[in-house]
């Protein structure tokens, strides 16, 4: 089975051409930044934006989720954080923790933690675009 990436641009990527996932800071005009772009690095040497994200935690995260991908059985993955809740769900847990920045690092942690070891059901966020496109 081929596995595809969905950019948060709705690219289409296959994941058998991606050499490794990098993050960068993009500098952009009129001084503006974003801090944390993942880019797909190909066999061919192009590099795609995977997605533009404001925080590292965020970009971690999508991170540790494309790994996880690459070793499911899930054929298509797709970054945009709307869809699937991953950006509400951070924003909740700054809500949450918002009287104290120690316990929000400490369930990001233990968030990263747990996808990193499996603990955690990715089942949700791994829907493939034809399910998702049915709804």
């Amino acid at each position: 089975m081929k596995k595809m990436i969905v950019t948060e641009y709705s690219r289409p990527i296959m994941l058998n051409k991606v050499k490794e996932f990098v993050q960068r800071t993009m500098y952009l005009a009129e001084n503006k930044v974003i801090p944390y772009a993942v880019f797909a690095l190909l066999d061919s040497g192009e590099m795609v934006n995977i997605g533009n994200f404001n925080d590292a935690d965020t970009a971690e995260i999508i991170r540790i989720i494309l790994d996880i991908f690459a070793e499911d059985k899930k054929a298509v993955f797709d970054v945009n954080l709307e869809v699937f809740g991953i950006r509400n769900f951070l924003e909740m847990l700054r809500y949450v923790s918002a009287d104290s920045d120690s316990v929000y690092r400490i369930m990001i942690n233990e968030l990263k933690q747990q996808l990193k070891s499996g603990e955690l059901d990715l089942s949700l966020i791994h829907i493939s675009e034809p399910t998702r496109l049915r709804r």
